[in-house]
């Protein structure tokens, strides 16, 4: 679709027949039910969506396609755990794109979906140097925090007292990042 050369795009990848860590499972082929809430977030917003994926058939690409949300089919190296090779596939995409958008913002899929154009905040305008951070409508200290941080405060000295310091904080969501291209190519890079 023309809009892949849109100056504001949201990227996202869905890999399939991969062991997903965060669901106990692998993920079924040519199932856009996973995605279905991720695109229609995209296009109630009215924002370009692109997944990246390695499992849907060429008749669901054409079907669901449209003004707000392009297919672009990768493969996936099973070298790699899926949530790092994304940022592999992003980074090619980037390198390769001419010209480069002005602004981007990466997510997880399965389940996330977008709330607010992200692009025109004013907080975002305001910020162009920095790299944004979605998060989620509880406090870092919770029970599903609490029982999934417990490698951290095993490999991290000072995780635990992070923790109380920041207990009421809204919690972040590494899910979502995004930022200027000069900021966002940095950060993938590294």
């Amino acid at each position: 679709p023309p809009f892949l050369m849109d100056k504001q795009l949201i990227l996202a990848c869905h890999f399939t027949g991969i062991y997903d860590v965060n669901r106990n499972t692998t993920l079924k082929d040519d199932d856009y039910s996973i995605v279905q809430e991720w695109a229609d977030s995209i296009a109630a917003l009215k924002l370009k969506g692109i997944i990246f994926h390695n499992n849907f058939s060429t008749e669901t690409c054409l079907k669901y396609q449209n003004e707000h949300l392009a297919f672009i089919k990768t493969d996936h190296n099973p070298r790699f755990n899926p949530n790092v090779y994304r940022y592999l596939v992003y980074r090619n995409f980037l390198r390769t794109r001419s010209p480069a958008p002005e602004s981007v913002f990466v997510t997880d899929i399965a389940d996330v979906v977008v709330l607010n154009n992200p692009f025109i905040h004013p907080f975002f305008k305001a910020n162009p140097g920095a790299l944004f951070c979605g998060d989620e409508p509880k406090p870092l200290q919770n029970e599903w925090m609490d029982a999934h941080s417990a490698h951290l405060r095993s490999k991290i000295a000072d995780y635990a007292a992070y923790e109380a310091t920041f207990k009421a904080a809204p919690l972040l969501n590494c899910g979502v990042i995004g930022g200027n291209i000069e900021v966002m190519e940095a950060f993938i890079e590294k």
